[in-house]
């Protein structure tokens, strides 16, 4: 039932496709509209010949067949009239004509659907750019899923289920159907059957040629033995491939063309080392090899049931830069640099062959192996190379420096690069570059580099070198610029304006000048009313924009020279007693005072002035307007003009220039973009910082910084100002940040202040100069250096042995403060003396041990006062500079010590020495005590005195 109902889809739909239940259904439903069985049409073919188990045979009498359907239709419906057999017949061949649709529509869809998928995976292949792996992403290999379209080469290897077509058209004519059957016969017509399975396509055609031969008259060109139907064979694909699995594919296919269709292998699937399993007979497929000799692949045929296994590569490599084919390469066994040079297409022309550089992974660490790559390819040794090599080939970067240039405007007919060594002077350049006739030849320009590439232009006047017939030697690099007659001969003018009889303006080259005598002689000269002071108006060459005015003289200054570009001014001596004056100050490049010229604009006068600085406000230019009054003096009006980018005034509007205004262009309010500020130190982006408009304070610098590490000292701050000579300032940093813009604590930043933000140590230092851990140490050293006598001080050897002890630098508090304890207290006091209170400044360092008082410090950690050490002078230094004192209350009967932090310093000095009064000054106890007396009588008088009034 199943193979009648192929023939039969295979017949509605045109196509071999695969069988489901809906077009089994429709099969069947078509079979029945038409009025007939299953069995009455297979009977039917069989007897017209047609091979009912052979699709193929099906497809090849496709119109017979639908031709024999149509017919038993007819003869079971004969009773019916014509118009009634017309009708059906219509009906019926409507009805074929929509399940053939459908049956198109579900073949469309599954062929989408496949195309869709394999689309799918070519996208999510990641090629990584391996060689070989192309071949298999980017559909080069077509296959083949059936033989429409394709022919079998003469190689082909036939096999069961092959149908070859013979054709005889000599003096006997045959069309003849063979299938290879399961044994590997193909059986004539009543003539001995012929064993070709195995055999390739070319030998059997001999084969059977030879064989027909005994029994049709033909030539060896009357006869034709092709391949009618090629066999689906099965595939089944593994190992590192995109898609595994079985593959229904023709035989047509080679072991390439179905790796294709898997996809490819993956980006870890070797393309040097595929296995094809046939039976027991195994092939490697290295692409790499095909690739070279394309024929090869179809050495890679493929049967039944074949196995393909796309194993992981072992040995990648990556080669970069001056090759041909830059990509990664799989490499075999034995293979060397020389190989892989040679897949990659070899050197391009700017390979450096001095260098080759291999980066390889040994025992978990980068190594970097440098060989000399002619050296690698020239000689039989072979560079090994081992799997994640990265091999790089370096191109020629050293420029070409032995070459001159010439060139101009259309005043050279071969311009271009040319050898120095070639043309080492200017002459052979010019010859070998050729002149055209317009070119300028006084003046060549030549650009010359310099060691440290600056550029220097110098001019060389070729006419005078042919003249003397000397010659200009070229270096590498020169540049020569030739120009035409045309560039030197439109330049500029010359302007003769004002109380001239005719003025003029007229243009000349740049290398022309006219003089004032004859510009007043071509001007027909000055009128009578004109004055002997005048200007000259001159454009800067390099900036025409920017214009300098030069006072001259008409009568002394006849031979002033005046140059293209120039404007003369001539002044009316009856319109004022002097030339009025206009002067420019303010945000301009060029401050200056010039004769007012009538009509000049504002806009022309900024750029005499050179134009306006990049402080400049347009917001606010003043003019000072001069008023003259003969009562009240001289006075000035001032008009705020409002400009535009190209400085023409906008507001107010029709403003002119007058004789004697003072233009002043002012600055932006607050423009100082070159104050900065620097902080260092513990936050996340130290460094220079512009000191922004209004109050910027040290907070908003912080927050600019990025904040506070979490190694900043977040207590204190020290802030470096050289404003005026400030000097360093301490800041609580804390209450900068708990009080931000707060004026009290948030300090205003200058231009130039240092910020630095010191990372927290808990440590703390003592000055222990008067304590009696430095008292100690004094004595150790002075016992040491046998400045001391012991019978007056009368110590023993212990006690010296523990003095020795305590000159050591690096003792700990507690150790030092024990090393006191041990010596008489009453014996470190008698040594106290006036020669040991030495005010040199030592310091020692300790752990921070929590918020304590000085005194607390002292006492643990220096062994306490020395005897005559002043106690009210305990300071404490914070880190941010600022000192703290101790206060004394009742006349220093009680002290309130200062707290210390981490990072302060504590100091304490000795209590000032008292000068001995004089025996003149000293004091007369008897006769204060005399005074007291006195004094109490008095008071005692007073009080009985006052009671007996009462």
């Amino acid at each position: 039932m199943k193979k009648f109902i192929a023939i039969a889809l295979m017949l509605f739909s045109l196509v071999l496709a695969a069988q489901t239940p809906t077009q089994e259904s429709m099969i069947r439903e078509q079979i029945e509209k038409r009025g007939l069985t299953e069995a009455e049409v297979r009977s039917r073919l069989s007897a017209e010949g047609i091979s009912i188990d052979s699709p193929e045979d099906a497809m090849k009498n496709q119109g017979k067949i639908k031709a024999i359907l149509d017919e038993m239709e007819k003869e079971k419906k004969g009773g019916d009239n014509a118009k009634a057999s017309a009708n059906n017949s219509t009906e019926v061949s409507s009805d074929r004509a929509s399940m053939i649709e459908a049956i198109e529509a579900e073949k469309r869809t599954t062929e989408n659907e496949a195309e869709n998928a394999q689309e799918a995976v070519m996208k999510t292949v990641n090629d990584r750019k391996i060689f070989g792996r192309s071949i298999f992403t980017d559909q080069a290999l077509e296959v083949f899923r059936t033989t429409d379209g394709a022919r079998a080469p003469d190689n082909y290897i036939l096999g069961a289920g092959d149908i070859i077509r013979v054709t005889i058209f000599g003096s006997s004519q045959e069309d003849l159907l063979l299938e290879i059957n399961s044994q590997g016969f193909v059986q004539p017509s009543d003539l001995p059957k012929i064993f070709v399975q195995g055999m390739e396509l070319s030998a059997a055609r001999k084969l059977i040629i030879q064989r027909l031969s005994s029994y049709y008259t033909f030539n060896t060109n009357q006869i034709s033995v092709t391949i009618q139907t090629v066999r689906t064979i099965n595939v089944n694909i593994f190992g590192e491939v995109e898609r595994v699995g079985g593959f229904n594919v023709s035989a047509l296919n080679t072991a390439l063309n179905a790796l294709s269709a898997a996809g490819g292998p993956t980006e870890i699937g070797s393309v040097r080392n595929i296995e094809l399993i046939s039976g027991k007979k195994r092939r490697i497929i290295d692409v790499y090899a095909v690739m070279d000799n394309p024929s090869d692949m179809f050495q890679y045929d493929l049967q039944h049931n074949d196995i393909i296994y796309v194993p992981v590569a072992q040995k990648l490599v990556t080669l970069t830069g001056a090759v041909r084919r830059p990509m990664r390469y799989e490499l075999k066994e034995g293979e060397t640099l020389k190989d892989l040079i040679r897949f990659a297409g070899g050197l391009q022309p700017r390979a450096y062959p001095e260098l080759v550089i291999i980066r390889s992974i040994d025992n978990g660490e980068e190594t970097i192996t440098e060989y000399n790559l002619r050296e690698a390819l020239e000689s039989n040794s072979s560079i090994p190379l081992k799997d994640g090599d990265q091999i790089s080939i370096r191109e020629i970067e050293k420029e070409l420096e032995r070459y001159v240039e010439i060139g101009g405007d259309d005043a050279i007919f071969y311009p271009g690069r040319y050898s120095l060594d070639q043309t080492p002077t200017l002459r052979s350049l010019v010859d070998k570059a050729e002149l055209r006739s317009q070119a300028e030849t006084s003046s060549m320009f030549i650009e010359r580099t310099r060691e440290d590439e600056a550029k220097n232009l110098l001019v060389v006047n070729y006419d005078s070198l042919v003249k003397q017939n000397t010659d200009f030697d070229l270096q590498g690099l020169d540049v020569v610029r030739v120009f035409t007659e045309k560039r030197y001969a439109i330049t500029d003018s010359i302007t003769v304006a004002g109380d001239v009889r005719q003025p003029f303006s007229k243009s000349y080259r740049f290398d022309q000048r006219l003089s004032i005598a004859n510009a007043l002689a071509f001007a027909g000269g000055t009128k009578p009313t004109a004055t002997q002071q005048a200007y000259v108006f001159r454009k800067n060459i390099e900036n025409p924009e920017k214009i300098t005015h030069i006072p001259v003289n008409l009568v002394g200054d006849w031979d002033f020279e005046l140059q293209p570009g120039d404007r003369l001014m001539v002044y009316n001596e009856a319109l004022r007693t002097r030339i009025p004056q206009l002067s420019v100050q303010g945000e301009v490049i060029e401050p200056f005072t010039t004769a007012f010229e009538p009509g000049i604009s504002l806009t022309q006068v900024l750029k005499m002035a050179g134009g306006v600085t990049e402080k400049a406000s347009r917001e606010r230019v003043e003019v000072f307007r001069a008023l003259i009054d003969e009562t009240q003096g001289v006075r000035f009006e001032r008009i705020v003009l409002k400009v535009d980018e190209d400085m023409k005034v906008l507001q107010p509007a029709g403003f002119n220039l007058q004789p004697f205004d003072q233009v002043v262009v002012r600055s932006i309010p607050q423009y100082q973009i070159d104050r900065a500020v620097q902080i260092s130190g513990e936050v996340f982006y130290p460094g220079t910082y512009p000191l922004e408009s209004g109050r910027y304070r040290l907070s908003d610098l912080i927050k600019k910084a990025g904040g506070l590490t979490e190694q900043a000292d977040k207590e204190f701050a020290n802030i470096m100002r050289a404003h005026e000579g400030r000097g360093p300032i301490g800041v609580s940093l804390k209450k900068v940040m708990n009080n931000q813009g707060n004026d009290s604590f948030d300090p205003v930043l200058f231009e130039e202040d240092v910020i630095t933000i010191r990372r927290f140590e808990n440590v703390i230092s003592i000055n222990i100069s008067a304590t009696r851990l430095g008292l100690a140490k004094r004595l150790a050293v002075k016992a040491n250096q046998k400045e001391i006598n012991p019978d007056e001080f009368e110590y023993n050897e212990a006690e010296l042995q523990l003095l020795d002890q305590l000159r050591e630098p690096d003792l700990d508090p507690g150790t030092s403060t024990e090393l006191l304890r041990q010596l008489n207290l009453e014996f470190i006091n008698k040594l106290d003396s006036e020669d040991l209170r030495e005010q040199e400044l030592e310091t020692r360092n300790y752990v921070f041990r929590g918020k304590r008082s000085a005194n607390w410090y002292i006492k643990n950690y220096a062994g306490g006062y020395a005897r005559k050490a002043d106690r009210g002078s305990v300071t404490v230094t914070l880190p941010n500079g600022q000192v703290v004192g101790t206060r004394e209350y009742f006349w220093g009967l009680w002290r309130n010590y200062p707290d210390v932090v981490p990072g302060s310093e504590i100091s304490l000095d000795y209590k000032p020495e008292k000068k001995p009064k004089p025996a003149s000054e000293k004091t007369d106890w008897g006769s204060i005590a005399t005074g007291i007396s006195q004094a109490l009588i008095s008071a005692v008088t007073l009080i009985l005195l006052l009671q007996n009034a009462n």
